[in-house]
């Protein structure tokens, strides 16, 4: 067990008295820390948008087809960032290039309000749009194949279960995406998966309507700067929840399988 992991464990759980206790316990650590992440994964995208284009106009004096290019173009350079990313991680593996996107997504969000001109902005929005490439499919991966989060959820042997009801829970409700999914596990188990996935993918329209009012609220009270600051907060937090996450063993195939110069081929 990693003695980061199993050191965060401890400080959590201190009533641990076996190895399978304390496995059990870094489980329901990986749990947390998964949740954490999906909540930053996607809060710049509910939180930010909505009110980046208003804030590009006013602060920036960016034209009507500059405020939208600047969201448009986080979307562009994700897409073209994803047919490395995905190499990348397999190359690499989940946990730290995770981490790593996250502290520079979090840095990148906390540049914004030191843009002065919309082309600026829109050089921070392709770089951020790029770090999302990574954090996300690591993401999804690592809810996949952890083994720690497995101990924890006995019923859930398909890890594509796991990652569709783990997918469901973008900003705010997904931090606490770790006691629903157990409880829908737990209520439904093998008997209807497909209603559990069902019902965790329904919060996804709830999820929508929340994060954008939330985040406008933020900007009209404490004003844009404020809300780039506590999203970039978050974020870096992110990270450091992504190194309590066991990075599952890759084999030799999979870390030679493709190298990512070839993923223009694709």
């Amino acid at each position: 067990m990693p003695p980061v992991r199993a050191c965060a464990a401890g400080i959590l759980y201190p009533r641990m008295q076996t190895e399978t206790d304390a496995r059990r316990a870094v489980g329901r650590l990986a749990w947390a820390a998964l949740g954490w992440i999906a909540l930053v994964a996607f809060l710049d995208t509910f939180a930010i948008v909505p009110v980046l284009a208003p804030y590009a106009k006013r602060a920036l004096q960016a034209t009507d087809a500059q405020a939208g290019l600047t969201l448009g173009i986080y979307s562009l350079a994700n897409l073209l960032a994803n047919f490395y990313s995905g190499v990348l991680i397999d190359r690499f593996g989940r946990r730290v290039p995770m981490a790593l996107s996250l502290w520079a997504a979090g840095v990148l969000i906390a540049l914004y309000p030191l843009a002065t001109t919309p082309e600026l902005l829109m050089a921070l929005r392709v770089l951020h749009g790029a770090t999302g490439a990574v954090f996300v499919p690591a993401l999804f991966a690592l809810v996949a194949k952890d083994p720690s989060v497995e101990l924890t959820v006995d019923l859930v042997e398909n890890a594509a279960l796991a990652m569709g009801n783990f997918g469901g829970y973008p900003p705010l409700l997904a931090a606490w995406a770790p006691f629903l999914l157990f409880a829908l596990v737990g209520e439904y188990g093998k008997r209807n998966r497909a209603s559990a996935m069902g019902s965790a993918g329904a919060l996804i329209g709830l999820v929508a309507l929340l994060g954008p009012p939330i985040g406008g609220i933020v900007a009209r009270d404490y004003g844009e700067p404020a809300l780039f600051g506590g999203v970039a907060a978050l974020m870096l937090i992110g990270g450091v929840a992504a190194l309590l996450v066991q990075d599952p063993p890759r084999t030799g195939q999979a870390q030679a399988s493709l190298h990512p110069r070839e993923a223009l081929r694709l």
